[in-house]
This record gives C-alpha cells, sequence and structure tokens, in this order.
C-alpha cells in the first residue's frame, strides 16, 4: 500500500513539473544580423511564465558573447498575457570593434534548479566600406592650427573692461556715501554768527571774566585763558587774522606785516605784553601780582578801545 501511495506521488510530481515546464518559454533575438565596426544593435531575451515563477536572466558585465561587448542594459519589461501567465523581457545594448562572424548557441533562463536555454543568435560584424574610387587612401594630415579668433577675444576684453568700470563706480559711490556719513557725524554743527560787532562781542566777554573775579581766587592760568582767549577771538574777527591757533610771535607778525596794521606801534606793544605774560603764566607757571592781572585785563581792553570799528552815522535835519 506504502509503495503505491509513493509511486502516484511522483507520478503526480512529474506531472505538475511537467506541466510547470510546458508554461515557460524563452527566446533571444537581436534586431540586427549584420552591422558595421562600431555599430551598436539591440539583443533581446525573452521569457513568457506563470504569475507566480520568478526567473534569473543572464548578468553580463562587460560582453556578451565573444567580440560582442555590452554598452547598456535597458529596464526590464513586463506584459501581462491573460490571468495565469506574463511575458518578461530584457534589452542589452551591444556593438563590437572586430569584424567577426559572432555567434552563440544561446542564453540560459534559471528558475530555481531548472535551466532553460534560448534559441542561438548569430551576428555579421563587417568592415566599414571604403570608395577608393572617389578618394585616395592618404596620409594623416599634420596638427592644423585654426585661425585666432579676434571678435571673440575682443567681447571677452569688453566685458572684463565693462566689470572693472561697474566695479570702479560701485567702489567710488559707496566711498563717498562713506565719507560723507563719516563727515557729518564728526563734524559738529556751525554755530550761528553772531552779528554783532567784534568790539561788542568782546565788551560783552570781558564783563563775563570781570564777574568771575578768577584772579582775585588766586586761578591765574584760567584767568589768563580766558583773557587772552577773548583778544584772540576779537582779533580773528576785526582783522580775519587766524589768531586762535597762532602763538604769540606770529600774532605780532601778521600785525607787523600788514600794511594797516604795522603803524598802530602803540596798539602792537599793548598787544605783545598781555600775550607774553599770559605765555608765563600757562607754560611757565608764573604767579604773577594782583596788580599785573588787572593792568593785562586793562590793556586788552584799551587795545580793543583803539582797533574797535568806528561807525560813522549821517543824520539829517529837517
Amino acid at each position: 500500500m506504502k509503495r503505491l501511495i509513493v509511486v502516484i506521488f511522483c507520478i503526480v510530481h512529474c506531472a505538475l513539473c511537467i506541466d510547470i515546464k510546458s508554461q515557460i518559454s524563452v527566446s533571444a533575438s537581436i534586431d540586427s544580423v549584420q552591422m558595421f565596426i562600431g555599430e551598436q544593435a539591440k539583443l533581446t531575451i525573452q521569457a513568457v511564465q506563470p504569475h507566480d515563477y520568478v526567473l534569473q536572466f543572464p548578468l553580463f558585465s562587460d560582453s556578451v558573447a565573444s567580440n560582442l561587448e555590452l554598452v547598456a542594459t535597458l529596464k526590464p519589461d513586463t506584459l501581462l498575457l491573460d490571468n495565469e501567465r506574463m511575458q518578461v523581457t530584457n534589452s542589452y545594448i551591444v556593438t563590437s570593434f572586430d569584424s567577426a562572424l559572432v555567434y552563440h548557441p544561446g542564453f540560459e533562463v534559471r528558475a530555481g534548479e531548472d535551466i532553460y536555454l534560448t534559441n542561438p543568435i548569430t551576428i555579421k560584424i563587417v568592415d566599414m566600406p571604403v570608395d577608393t574610387t572617389q578618394q585616395a587612401i592618404t596620409d594623416i594630415k599634420d596638427v592644423y592650427q585654426p585661425p585666432i579668433d579676434w571678435m571673440f577675444y575682443l567681447t571677452i576684453a569688453g566685458y572684463i573692461l565693462l566689470a572693472i568700470l561697474i566695479l570702479s563706480l560701485i567702489i567710488y559711490v559707496v566711498n563717498k556715501y562713506l565719507k560723507s556719513r563719516n563727515r557729518e557725524e564728526s563734524e559738529p554743527e556751525a554755530e550761528p554768527i553772531d552779528p554783532r560787532k567784534a568790539h561788542e562781542i568782546a565788551y560783552e566777554e570781558l564783563e563775563a571774566l570781570r564777574q568771575k573775579q578768577l584772579w582775585q581766587t588766586q586761578q591765574f592760568k584760567v584767568y589768563y585763558t580766558e583773557l587772552t582767549d577773548i583778544l584772540r577771538r576779537y582779533i580773528s574777527n576785526r582783522y580775519a587774522i587766524e589768531a586762535m591757533e597762532q602763538t604769540t610771535d606770529d600774532i605780532v607778525t601778521e600785525f607787523r606785516k600788514n600794511k594797516e596794521l604795522k603803524e598802530k606801534k602803540d596798539e602792537i606793544k599793548l598787544l605783545t605784553d598781555v600775550l607774553q605774560i599770559a605765555d608765563l603764566v600757562k607754560f611757565a607757571k608764573w604767579q604773577p601780582l594782583p596788580d599785573e592781572c588787572e593792568r593785562s585785563f586793562h590793556q586788552v581792553s584799551q587795545f580793543i578801545d583803539q582797533t574797535k570799528e568806528i561807525t560813522i552815522e549821517n543824520s539829517e535835519k529837517a
């Protein structure tokens, strides 16, 4: 009984295997049976199989067959034939660089342990024909030096020059803007110009200095600094001499060079005495006597009185 069951099982298994094998068919084809050296052709390996069956197509690395090299492997294509079968197509781009007759006995497609062999393929690789009647074969030509394209180089030079000009303009505008902004930030606002006469301003400043009573409180350096500043500002406003930035010798020299001022010897002496005493107090730490401080004050006032601008007013009587 057991032998009978085993025999029946073997018969059923063989029948199933034969049935499955009958449902699988493989084939190979190439789209040209003849091609020139370096030309390309498409090799196709196709299989018809059940849906639930997995086939393993051949894997090529560099060559497909002798004298037939692989260029590219295309994406597989699947087509449903019916509810039980489907068609799987694998394609390859091949070429050859030798003239020969290429023959392949068939490609193996595996299904588990079973091997299915495709039909053989044959392709002839031929040389490119040369028509010697039209043009004779000649030696290799020397290296050809193409002519210089001056317009190309001039265009490039023009673009470079334009870029340099634009960049220079941008740098100039930015620097000018930055300098203008820095100047506005650094320069203090200009003080309003006092419309009064130079001596009127000086008299007012002398009176303000008198009210401070600096030399009476032993502040000799501060006193002489403010006194000479009043004198220097008066000279600048009256004679347009930059006395605030000049030394005593420079101011005196300016007076002696000026045609209008060099004749005022008494005024020059008053100016010299006040500035020299002030220099001693400010730079030599000399302490003047009280009468010297008061005399310097009167000398400045006297200098202003003798050099002030006199305005003559004409009155008309009816």
